[in-house]
């Protein structure tokens, strides 16, 4: 149910809507509309320098990955293979390319659950926010283990 003090009704949002919608609001009903929101973290502010993950390590852009530690343990690296879409500078997809990269499980996320999804974190700005919300493609995961 929408608070009214947020003035926010239940519909599909896309990140950008939901972002400018947050702007528009005083600081006190921002809080309480992320306050409703189970993944809030993904929308808190930062006072600069790199957001920090549930590991405690500052996020890497295009290299650090929210993960559910019950299948994942935290700071395990991996290769993930994937495509990645690429957005304008309007953030409309203009297509997808494959890309395949070594990643490390820093964080994790409240709608992360089971072994079979990453987010993965694209950095800080309007252009990896733009390639991050896009970012739902099927990949492949290959947890890399001492021998």
């Amino acid at each position: 149910m929408a608070d009214p003090e947020c003035a926010l009704t239940p519909r599909v949002l896309s990140p950008f809507q939901l972002s400018a919608h947050l702007d528009s609001l005083p600081i006190e009903q921002q809080r309480k509309a992320l306050a409703l929101n189970p993944s809030y973290v993904f929308f808190s502010a930062s006072q600069g320098g790199a957001p920090g993950g549930s590991t405690g390590i500052s996020l890497v852009g295009g290299r650090s990955g929210a993960v559910d530690p019950a299948f994942i343990p935290m700071g395990a690296a991996a290769v993930l293979v994937s495509k990645r879409p690429l957005v304008d500078a309007s953030g409309t997809i203009t297509g997808y390319q494959d890309f395949a990269r070594i990643i490390f499980s820093h964080d994790k996320g409240g709608a992360i659950k089971g072994g079979a999804r990453v987010d993965l974190y694209f950095g800080e700005g309007r252009a990896a926010q733009a390639v991050g919300n896009r970012m739902n493609q099927k990949g492949r995961l290959f947890l890399l283990v001492p021998h």
